[in-house]
């Protein structure tokens, strides 16, 4: 089954949006010390409300649900909160078998600011949130610090997408369907999570 993208004409009225991630702890039963760790896999979780849709917006969203049939299919979603970054250049990832929290980049416009704390990033399929400023050097060069860490290490001279950053997402539930009101005024609230 294809990727899904959703409308860009579609925007939802309420937006919830989180990251769940995976760890652990043990807590002393002695001192009451705790000790932590941190496992790879966090995940975005949104939630999208939509309302007073009209029939025909009713209809591209059923539409969309129906074809994603439950939590098999996959659709690219964004945080639709914010703003998208300017891109400057054309960025690339510099290397391969990166993981982590990092990802040395080059192919950017030389010398300035390429993105801000804030601003997300799609680099294979994964979607990124950028943690601190990320500023290139005269060769555009840049290494960008960001949230969650990958989950796979990207190709040497992989693309990231800074215009319209995105994350593939399935429904968190098998059952889903609109509200509907007299007049044709359809609401909908539909649970996402990151695949």
């Amino acid at each position: 089954m294809a990727v899904l993208v959703w409308p860009d004409g579609i925007r939802p009225s309420a937006f919830k949006w989180s990251l769940k991630s995976y760890g652990s702890s043990f807590e002393s039963p002695w001192n009451g010390a705790t000790q932590t760790t941190r496992f790879p896999g966090s995940r975005w979780i949104a939630s999208m409300t939509l309302n007073n849709l009209d029939d025909i917006e009713s209809r591209a969203v059923e539409a969309i649900l129906f074809q994603l049939d439950g939590k098999a299919g996959r659709i690219q979603l964004r945080d639709y909160r914010r703003a998208t970054a300017v891109v400057k250049g054309k960025p690339l990832v510099k290397g391969g078998a990166q993981k982590g929290t990092s990802l040395i980049t080059d192919g950017w416009t030389a010398s300035t600011t390429v993105l801000r704390q804030g601003d997300y990033f799609t680099v294979n399929d994964e979607l990124k949130f950028v943690i601190a400023d990320a500023v290139s050097d005269a060769s555009g060069n840049a290494t960008i610090k960001f949230a969650p860490q990958l989950r796979d290490a990207p190709a040497d001279n992989a693309p990231l997408e800074i215009a319209k950053p995105y994350g593939i997402f399935r429904l968190a539930d098998d059952e889903n369907g609109v509200s509907g009101k007299p007049a044709m005024v359809n609401d909908f609230t539909i649970d996402f999570v990151e695949s």
